[in-house]
């Protein structure tokens, strides 16, 4: 367990927008690896509302997707760029509604960088790809060893286990204080 630690997550807010596809791009897992993409961003990236969810039309600060992403409002995004994060980048992101048309060309891809190598492997007991030998699939139980963490970073993911986003708790309680609308924080020891 990380007492300094938490999984940043999407919350369920009732109306509120539900992404799905999103454009094709170049390398999409260079995403979930930490892989700078500032110099390289497709200028029309978009992602358009869910068609699941016809009526869910709200844009709130943290847009739920399937690609374990953070994408965010600008509202958020200025307060994290405020906080001065380091080595996260902002990825713009044009929203499309259900009509294909822009609803917003404000929110952007938060995309945290160069990995920290933290994951506790021999308590986390990871199960690796059988096609990429440095990718974890998923873990037994998710263990960071603690003195690995940079304690400049308060926002990152874990080398090798690029599914979550990790914040640290004092930048989870700032988050709170502010009241951004839809994110939620999931503790080390419920990720299965």
């Amino acid at each position: 367990m990380s007492n300094k630690l938490v999984i940043w997550d999407s919350a369920s807010v009732p109306n509120a927008v539900v992404l799905g596809k999103n454009s094709e791009f170049e390398n999409p897992w260079e995403l979930r690896k930490g892989v700078s993409r500032i110099n390289n961003w497709p200028a029309d990236f978009r992602y358009e509302m869910d068609p699941d969810f016809p009526h869910d039309t709200l844009l709130v600060d943290n847009l739920i997707n399937t690609h374990q992403t953070i994408v965010a409002s600008p509202k958020l995004r200025a307060f994290l760029e405020a906080r001065g994060l380091k080595k996260v980048e902002y990825l713009p992101v044009t929203i499309l509604d259900h009509r294909g048309r822009p609803a917003s060309t404000e929110y952007s891809i938060v995309h945290p960088i160069e990995p920290i190598d933290c994951l506790d492997l021999a308590a986390s007991q990871p199960h690796f790809s059988a096609i990429d030998k440095t990718t974890i699939q998923r873990v037994k139980k998710l263990v960071i060893d603690e003195a690995k963490l940079d304690p400049q970073r308060e926002l990152f993911r874990a080398n090798g286990f690029g599914k979550v986003t990790f914040a640290s708790r004092a930048l989870a309680q700032a988050l709170d204080q502010a009241k951004f609308v839809g994110i939620q924080w999931k503790e080390l020891a419920d990720y299965h």
